[in-house]
């Protein structure tokens, strides 16, 4: 398995909370530079984004004066992933920890695809059961199998960890930013 490509940037959005150093750290163990990390400030108030400064001061930075919600974090990490030269961008939540390898495996799916616009690995819990997000989602009148006995192949890629083209991201354009937080992934 091939490391990550240089083309690859990573971006991570913060609000609160300690989970955020453990996602970091993932994305180095996977061997991506630090400056290949955008992590978006997305307003935290709590004074985890300054202590996550300091721990990472390596990461490029982007600091939002306040919680634009997870979409428009998002879109701007991306941006900045974008114009730092990604071909290939890991959107990461910042609960989310990566297993040995995977962004090496993402990105080794996406070169071996070209018309693929987007790979996800499956998301687990840390005992191995599978996330429920990744079963079954009813919302509103729409019911979604997204895994399981309904529908073999996801419907939808999660943005819990999400390895996204460029070129497929330009051509769709960024999330919807009324989707605060939440279903802006299925809306993508």
């Amino acid at each position: 398995m091939s490391q990550p490509s240089a083309d690859v940037r990573a971006v991570i959005v913060h609000l609160r909370g300690g989970e955020t150093q453990a996602a970091i750290q993932s994305l180095l163990d996977q061997g991506l530079p630090p400056g290949h990390i955008v992590a978006v400030d997305n307003g935290s108030w709590d004074g985890s984004g300054a202590e996550l400064r300091e721990a990472f001061p390596e990461l490029s930075w982007l600091i939002l004066p306040e919680n634009r919600g997870f979409a428009a974090g998002a879109n701007a990490g991306i941006a900045r992933a974008l114009e730092r030269g990604a071909h290939q961008i890991l959107l990461l939540n910042p609960d989310c920890e990566l297993r040995a390898g995977c962004v090496a495996a993402l990105h080794e799916a996406m070169d071996q695809n070209p018309r693929t616009a987007a790979a996800a690995p499956r998301i687990a819990r840390p005992d191995g059961r599978p996330e429920p997000w990744t079963g079954r989602l009813s919302f509103g009148p729409l019911v979604i199998a997204a895994r399981g006995p309904v529908a073999p192949e996801p419907q939808w890629l999660l943005g819990t960890c999400l390895l996204i083209r460029a070129a497929a991201w330009r051509e769709v354009g960024p999330f919807e930013e009324t989707f605060f937080a939440y279903f802006e992934d299925v809306d993508w």
